[in-house]
Parts: structure tokens; C-alpha cells; sequence
């Protein structure tokens, strides 16, 4: 019977990549896809026993991985608070509303366009860049491309 802490460590070494690219794949957030990868292993560490080799040891280790995806979706269904990290929070009180000095200010746009405006392009590519890639691409067709 092969040793199963060396095989576990072979595993995070084989399979931690391909692991934790399908997990940003299917949240789109980094954090929680290294979070997710690291449960998956610590799942697999507890119940390594059972794994009989009817599969690839990568197939199972996605199979756990797949479980504990739905099992995040289905825990922010069931607390859909939103969760502010701390770079945020010297914008929001609370009860997730702006602070009264941090709300956004409006933007001076008497003859032009605010797409014209560079300090306003300035600030949006900022939070542009902040968005998933995949929402970054759909935001940039629909707003930016036909600019006109």
C-alpha cells in the first residue's frame, strides 16, 4: 500500500494548477479559488482512504472541487450579504450605504459627453480594471466600442 501522505503531497504538486484554474474559471475571484483548492485537499486529506484509482486521482480531486463550488454558491445564496474587504471599507457605513464624505461626487459635464471627459475615463478604466475579465469585456462592447 503506497504511503498516502506522499501521494497527497504528489497531488498538490500534480494538481493544485489545473485545480485552482477551474475554480477562478467558475468564481471569477482569486481569493476564493485559492480557498476552494485548499478545501478540496483538505476534504481529499481526510478521505484520501477512499479513493479506490477507478479514476484519475485529478478526476477526483475535481469531483471534490465541483462540491465545494456549489457548496460557496449555495452559501452566498443563503447569506447574500454583501461582503465589503477592507479596502473598501472607509467607503461604506454599516449598512452598506456611502459614507456621506465618500459618495461619488457628480461629474461636471456641461457641453461634452462624460466619455469625452479624460479624468472620468481615468476613473472608470481604474474600475474597469477591477471588474472580472469576463464582465470587463462585456462592460467595454456594450458602453465603450460603439462610442460615438
Amino acid at each position: 500500500m503506497p504511503n498516502r501522505k506522499n501521494t497527497l503531497t504528489e497531488w498538490v504538486e500534480l494538481y493544485t494548477d489545473d485545480l485552482f484554474n477551474r475554480a477562478i474559471f467558475k468564481t471569477s475571484n482569486e481569493e476564493v479559488a485559492k480557498d476552494l483548492v485548499q478545501d478540496t485537499f483538505l476534504v481529499a486529506s481526510g478521505k484520501n482512504h477512499n479513493f479506490r484509482g477507478q479514476s484519475s486521482p485529478k478526476t477526483w480531486l475535481m469531483g471534490i472541487l465541483r462540491y465545494k463550488i456549489i457548496d460557496h454558491y449555495r452559501q452566498k445564496i443563503k447569506d447574500p450579504k454583501l461582503h465589503i474587504d477592507s479596502d473598501t471599507d472607509s467607503f461604506f457605513d454599516l449598512n452598506f450605504k456611502w459614507k456621506n464624505d465618500q459618495a461619488p461626487k457628480t461629474w461636471s459635464s456641461d457641453d461634452e459627453h462624460l466619455l469625452d471627459n479624460e479624468d472620468f475615463m481615468k476613473i472608470l478604466q481604474l474600475c474597469m480594471d477591477e471588474l472580472p475579465e469576463k464582465w470587463n469585456i462585456c462592460v467595454k462592447s456594450k458602453y465603450l466600442l460603439n462610442k460615438k
